[in-house]
């Protein structure tokens, strides 16, 4: 950290954190770059209800893509899910992800316990954007810090509505166009969730505006800023 003539990091709140835990750095010298997401995140409503098919999947999706580690949320999604299913009776669970080595027995639990949610495992990457856009909500719900969180810029790229974790880092990068709730709160979850399902309009709305947003985000942009960083070190 020290030695290095420039620093990029991911996010503002990964910048404080490196100024915190390591504060003789110099906090000009540390440039915030946030991760861009590939031109294959779009919608694709064709081939995603295509895959709906496949799955022999009826009804609303909310999805979880991502690890299945404790700190992932994804107990608090299932209890939100199951919740939620009290009010919508043809709501689906989508589950894409291996379960890292302490989740292992869990995981094996869930899958024998909850016979009506989709465990699918490891997703392969260019099916994963049929994923979001098949998906009615896609639900990043970590109860610890994150670095950035690609998995909600992704959905909305797809045209999919996000509820997230208030984490700090989620806020910064999405501000307002996703839905927060308090970590560990599977209530709160479901009723947001309930939410966005039984209202077309405000799902339409965080949809329609979030697109605009999206566009800061592409590689081009992100490119753009990189570029300018490498021509400081080399002016220098």
């Amino acid at each position: 950290m020290r030695k290095a003539t420039y620093i990029t990091t991911p996010s503002d709140f990964t910048k404080k954190g490196l100024i915190q835990y390591i504060p003789k750095t110099d906090n000009k010298k540390i440039y915030t770059l946030y991760n861009g997401i590939e031109a294959k995140f779009k919608p694709y409503p064709e081939k995603s209800q295509e895959l709906k098919r496949e799955l022999n999947i009826e009804g609303p999706v909310i999805l979880y893509i991502g690890r299945i580690a404790n700190y992932k949320g994804v107990e608090s999604i299932i209890e939100a899910y199951r919740l939620a299913r009290n009010k919508i009776k043809d709501l689906n669970l989508v589950i894409g992800g291996n379960p890292d080595y302490n989740m292992i027995k869990i995981y094996k639990e869930w899958k024998s316990k909850y016979k009506d949610i989709h465990f699918m495992g490891f997703i392969p990457e260019k099916q994963v954007p049929l994923y979001y856009s098949m998906s009615d909500i896609l639900i990043a719900y970590s109860s610890s810090s994150e670095g950035f969180g690609n998995t909600p810029l992704e959905a909305i790229a797809c045209g999919t509505p996000t509820i997230c974790s208030s984490l700090k880092v989620y806020r910064e990068i999405l501000q307002d166009n996703a839905i927060f709730v308090p970590p560990k709160s599977p209530q709160l979850l479901a009723n947001e969730i309930i939410r966005v399902l039984k209202d077309n309009d405000f799902k339409n709305n965080l949809v329609q505006k979030a697109q605009k947003f999206i566009e800061r985000y592409t590689w081009d942009a992100v490119g753009k800023k990189l570029e300018k960083v490498y021509q400081n070190l080399l002016d220098n």
